[in-house]
């Protein structure tokens, strides 16, 4: 077998953050033949709580102290940058900006300790207060909602009631604010690669049957600048939604979630996506549409190509789902085919896909080259709770958590092209939360699938194949055809045999008869076959109801008889036909009273202007002889 060559590494060192409760917050890199190996940088920290910059490597930690305010560390070389006051120990929601310039806290409105408010923004370099902001509450998970900067922070967009002011990222002078009434969310693109103008979402949610409604702006920097609407798009069944935009700032995608499924196909409620492409140089009017799903069902994810944008990918459907990608006119132009996969995971140079089956999946992974469009490997990884791809697009991690899973806590990292795991790492148990530091991908090349990846993968296979010839078979017993599977036991034979009886029985019921299932008899030749209680009880009932279906039909056959119309026949089959039980008489009478009743009511529709049919005109002759033999029969009955 020829040596495999590794592969030559470039750029920085890759870190991975993690938090524990043995060892707190801490920085390891990793290094060493194949990135092997883990060697912690910098200071520990005993801290509960951690933030990390979106695209800048810097951490903020607090709690579990109340002598120590919020402290920000240097993720290059874990210490401590700067710290803030001891007040700050209390504040738990903390975030910092795109490229970390500032720290933002909020905590509860005290207006004695904090008259001007309690959204405070904080100079993340020296620890600095620079400015507050009125802010009661924020039933969002993210202070992005309420305050948010541009991916390069020039220009901070702050949401009040029914109105956005557009402020200077610096300085937090106002220079322009747009008026929406009942607007409940912002969402801003803050993509390192998005400029001026800058694409800045607004939602207004259902109220009183009205549809919730997304509008599209475009800022600048310039004071009181006219600001027109790019796109806006309105769509019922909204309960919940999320925006999620593309790197470059020139689409959206919204994704709209109901608790109740108008189909009644799903128990989880009803999902729908939209997608929403604009111009932000405003020469043309944006597109709006609704993504036609690959396979009908719930949305399990959703996600931009990260380099370019100009593309994205959807899992949807029923389990299992089916994965597929779209262009930015909302075109499918691949589909990866049906699995059971509910998260995407694009590596961050946009090359290679990791499309995972975790959560409530049993944990397995497809690793896919995207411009090839080619599967490279497909592994499990059970029980992971978070993952990420490196900075560098070369090693995928997968963490265990607690207290998603209180046990077996552990980190692995495995090749972009699934082999592995070359890091198992289970000595921080419990773990709470592990992520990549930062780093910007343009710090690494882009590489494809190197040829000592492509000497593992056929390793694995040859290896695969030879484990599968090398399984000689056991030998066994014979078993003829038709008792394979079965089993070769008295007690199995037995089985069978109640089995084929009961089919039988369930045969004949299907077809109409009503026999029923007894236990198997033998039966002996010359000797009459033993009935059981049940099917004598259901012969009797059988005899019975046949009896008065037999008396309802003569009674019927009896009433629909036509009576003769003249008096000398009519006599004489009243004296041939009526009866001369007591039983028999008082049916007879009961029949005979309903008769009259409808002659009666016949003739007052007569009265009324009915013209009367043949039929009719009949039974209505036939009133007088009804009457004679009533009388007949109340003679006979008073001389019983």
């Amino acid at each position: 077998m020829s040596e495999i060559k590794e592969e030559e590494e470039d750029g920085p060192p890759l870190r991975l953050v993690i938090r524990s409760k043995a060892e707190g917050v801490e920085i390891l890199e990793v290094g060493g033949r194949e990135k092997k190996e883990t060697n912690e940088i910098g200071n520990n920290f005993k801290r509960s709580i951690l933030a990390r910059a979106p695209l800048f490597p810097r951490l903020a930690v607090n709690g579990n102290n109340s002598d120590l305010g919020i402290e920000i560390i240097n993720g290059l070389n874990g210490l401590k940058l700067a710290e803030l006051p001891k007040e700050t120990s209390v504040i738990e929601r903390f975030e910092f900006s795109p490229q970390a310039t500032y720290l933002i806290t909020w905590q509860k409105a005290d207006a004695t300790n904090l008259p001007n408010g309690s959204l405070r923004i904080w100079n993340s370099e020296n620890g600095k207060f620079l400015r507050s902001i009125h802010c009661k509450q924020i039933q969002t998970k993210s202070l992005q909602s309420i305050l948010a900067w541009t991916g390069d922070e020039k220009i901070c967009f702050h949401k009040v009631t029914n109105t956005i002011h557009i402020q200077r990222g610096d300085d937090g002078q106002q220079i322009n604010s747009i008026r929406i009434s009942d607007v409940s969310q912002i969402s801003v693109c803050q993509g390192e690669s998005c400029v001026a103008p800058y694409p800045l979402a607004c939602l207004i949610p259902e109220n009183k049957g009205k549809p919730a409604m997304i509008s599209i702006f475009a800022a600048t920097d310039k004071n009181n600048e006219e600001l027109k609407c790019l796109a806006s798009k309105s769509f019922y069944r909204a309960q919940d939604v999320s925006i999620e935009w593309s790197p470059m700032g020139h689409g959206v995608l919204i994704q709209a979630h109901t608790d109740v499924d108008a189909t009644g196909t799903s128990y989880y409620g009803g999902t729908s996506l939209y997608l929403l492409v604009i111009d932000k140089n405003q020469t043309d009017c944006g597109s709006c549409s609704q993504i036609q799903l690959p396979k009908e069902g719930p949305i399990a994810d959703a996600k931009w190509e990260p380099a370019k944008g100009e593309e994205f990918i959807i899992i949807a459907g029923t389990v299992p789902a089916i994965a597929a990608i779209y262009n930015l006119k909302g075109q499918l132009i691949y589909n990866f085919g049906a699995a059971h996969r509910n998260v995407i995971s694009w590596s961050p140079h946009g090359r290679f896909l990791a499309l995972c089956g975790f959560g409530n999946l049993a944990g397995d992974v497809d690793f896919w080259d995207r411009q090839k469009k080619k599967k490279i490997n497909s592994i499990n990884i059970p029980c992971a709770v978070t993952y990420g791809w490196s900075p560098d697009s070369r090693q995928f991690m997968t963490a265990t958590l607690a207290p998603r899973m209180n046990v077996d806590n552990c980190i692995r990292l495995y090749r972009y092209d699934g082999t592995g795991p070359i890091l198992h790492k289970t000595d921080r148990d419990p773990l709470y939360e592990c992520f990549w530091l930062y780093a910007s991908p343009s710090l690494y090349r882009d590489r494809g699938i190197s040829p000592q990846a492509k000497l593992r993968l056929k390793e694995r296979q040859n290896k695969q194949a030879n484990q599968t010839t090398d399984v000689t078979p056991v030998a066994q017993a014979y078993v003829p055809p038709a008792a394979r599977g079965r089993g070769s036991s008295l007690a199995a034979k037995i089985r069978a045999e109640r089995e084929a009886q009961l089919g039988k029985n369930n045969n004949a019921s299907r077809n109409g008869s009503k026999s029923n299932i007894a236990p198997l008899v033998k039966a002996i030749p010359g000797l009459a076959q033993p009935q059981s209680e049940t099917s004598n009880k259901n012969k009797k009932k059988r005899q019975a109801a046949k009896k008065r279906k037999e008396a309802a039909a003569a009674l019927e056959t009896e009433e629909a008889s036509p009576l003769p119309s003249s008096p000398t026949s009519i006599n004489a089959i009243q004296q041939e036909e009526i009866p001369s039980s007591k039983d028999d008489l008082l049916k007879r009478q009961k029949a005979l009273k309903k008769k009259i009743k409808q002659v009666s009511e016949l003739q007052d529709k007569v009265a009324a202007g009915l013209k009367p049919s043949a039929d009719q005109q009949d039974k209505l002759s036939r009133s007088d002889a009804l009457h004679t033999e009533l009388s007949d029969i109340e003679t006979k009955l008073s001389q019983l």
